[in-house]
């Protein structure tokens, strides 16, 4: 089922792309994600039965119930949504996420937006590498090169001696490096607010460009992290072996309310490291134990 349904998207993202080239990327995959629910999931098959419709409504219905129930039961757990990458201040960290969306009125502030391209640096650094030590590594690297403009004209040779312990810092440090110098040449030093110019950046994909809008502008979007593949997969919204993080992006929009989103990315990343384990999930006493799949499939 989600093989074809994936299938779907990226054919018909194909599609698009070639017949309508004058379209963003960003806006593509919004009219798919909205065509991949109403047609694969709202009316799977094209031609059902009446109960068939019913059936794939109920489901559809029932899986936004259990993630609604998921973003309280972690709001209950976790009240205070906390970005595990520290590029902010405490003052930033601990009042932000209680701010209303963009579309609701947010506006950050200059203060934020100058620290921005922290957040760019360390989610770049986060691939294949704990939070923890991108937090550890990042407290050298940006009192070598405290501002964007720094970083843009460091070494490259300093830069990667310093991201090194987080793996890849060859690639890391380049990307790093000429992100930045994007960043001041086009963007003022200031992480734009446009999925398109953040996927251009070196070493930015979608899981990152969440993050920023997420996290900067208070945009809604799912990153698809390994804690929230893996958790959402035991939960049941799809089947425990997609890893996928577009997929998973994808399906978990669908379900879950857009002012939530960005907290419940920052939420379930703790509950994965608290609760949710890889290895050694602790399901006695879970509390997302009677609405996860995982707790009550035969073991």
């Amino acid at each position: 089922m989600l093989t074809r349904q994936f299938t779907f998207y990226v054919f018909g993202r194909f599609i698009v792309l070639s017949f309508y080239q004058f379209i963003s990327p960003s806006r593509i995959d919004k009219i798919l994600v909205l065509c991949y629910h109403i047609i694969i999931i709202e009316k799977e098959p094209i031609m059902p039965s009446k109960a068939v419709k019913k059936k794939a409504y109920t489901s559809q219905k029932a899986a936004r119930e259990k993630a609604a129930m998921a973003v309280d039961i972690l709001k209950d757990l976790y009240p205070a949504a906390v970005c595990a990458l520290e590029w902010c201040g405490e003052g930033y960290r601990t009042t932000t996420h209680e701010s209303p969306t963009r579309d609701e009125g947010y506006v950050p502030s200059p203060e934020l937006l100058k620290e921005s391209w922290k957040l760019l640096v360390m989610g770049r650094l986060s691939a294949q590498c704990t939070d923890a030590r991108v937090n550890i590594v990042c407290k050298e690297l940006f009192e070598k090169f405290p501002t964007v403009e720094s970083m843009a004209e460091g070494d490259i040779l300093d830069i990667e001696a310093i991201v090194r312990p987080c793996g890849l810092y060859h690639t890391k440090a380049q990307n790093i490096k000429d992100a930045c110098n994007i960043l001041v040449k086009e963007y003022g030093g200031i992480v734009p607010c446009d999925m398109d110019a953040l996927l251009s950046l070196p070493g930015v994909g979608r899981k990152i460009a969440n993050l920023l809008m997420g996290d900067v502008y208070r945009v809604p979007g799912v990153v698809a992290d390994t804690h929230c593949i893996r958790i959402c997969g035991r939960l049941g919204f799809y089947p425990e072996d997609v890893k996928d993080p577009t997929k998973v992006e994808i399906i978990m929009s669908g379900f879950i309310e857009p002012r939530e989103q960005s907290d419940f990315c920052h939420r379930i990343v703790q509950f994965g490291r608290d609760v949710c384990m890889a290895r050694s999930p602790a399901c006695e006493g879970c509390p997302m134990r009677e609405i996860c799949k995982h707790h009550k499939s035969p073991k």
